[in-house]
């Protein structure tokens, strides 16, 4: 049901403050290959090791599958000369994330889906080959793995560079995930299954509003959730603070 918006995600791009999020492309796979050789990384996502040809053959799929949706994470501020001034967000996120924003109002929901600027408006094709890996820090996927409700999709995060931890990278991935589950999927349900030592991501999830649902000893996980709809008064604000972006991206060469 999902197969043409899903393969939407090849040549589209968003933007926040601190974060963005491009496709994954075969340009990426080098860099993303590295970060997969720390044993910590594998585990916390409970990945296998992969060779540097599996992991292309692994982007491939990523790219065609109807099933999953997976978005490369961008630092804002790495991009101009690796770096340049932080945004507001970053300040007040550097530390512990910061995740009180001012409550909603009753106008909010219509305030955030007026933030969306018309795709294309700026290409992000703007940014250069280097420029672009240089500015990765880690991914942020969806899986469309519950054939019992199509409205939900399980969520996860990563940012494997430690220097860009701590700078609210990774709840801006995870707000534009969420921001694209909702209005372009059409999802309204969602889960995160995070392992119980990974104390930051169980934190980053809760803040955001999920709610712990279970916890499996057997793999030591515990599974959040989450409902966005149109009560979601909260997260609306946090979007339309972010002043979201969809933009045209250009895969040149490939």
């Amino acid at each position: 049901a999902f197969a043409t918006t899903m393969l939407e995600n090849e040549r589209l791009a968003m933007r926040g403050k601190a974060a963005q999020l491009v496709p994954y492309t075969k340009r990426h796979v080098l860099k993303y290959h590295g970060w997969m050789q720390s044993e910590q990384l594998l585990e916390q996502t409970a990945s296998e090791p992969l060779s540097l040809d599996q992991e292309y053959e692994m982007q491939r799929s990523w790219r065609t599958d109807q099933d999953k949706c997976t978005f490369i994470v961008l630092a804002t501020h790495l991009r101009e000369g690796h770096g340049s001034k932080p945004s507001d967000t970053e300040k007040s996120d550097q530390g512990e994330e910061r995740l009180d924003g001012d409550k909603a109002s009753p106008a909010v929901e219509s305030q955030a889906n007026a933030v969306v600027t018309a795709e294309g408006s700026e290409a992000h094709a703007a940014i250069d080959i280097e420029t672009e890996e240089a500015m990765m820090v880690g991914d942020v996927n969806l899986f469309l793995n519950d054939p019992h409700d199509p409205s939900a999709a399980e969520i996860d995060v990563m940012i494997a560079e430690a220097a860009a931890r701590g700078r609210g990278i990774g709840r801006e991935a995870v707000l534009l995930m969420l921001h694209y589950g909702t209005t372009r999927l059409k999802l309204s349900r969602f889960v995160a299954k995070i392992g119980l030592e990974n104390v930051a991501s169980l934190g980053l999830f809760t803040k955001l509003g999920f709610v712990k649902v279970s916890e499996c000893k057997d793999f030591n996980e515990a599974t959040l959730e989450m409902k966005v709809g149109p009560g979601s008064n909260e997260i609306q604000a946090w979007w339309a603070d972010l002043g979201i972006s969809y933009d045209a991206y250009t895969l040149p060469n490939e």
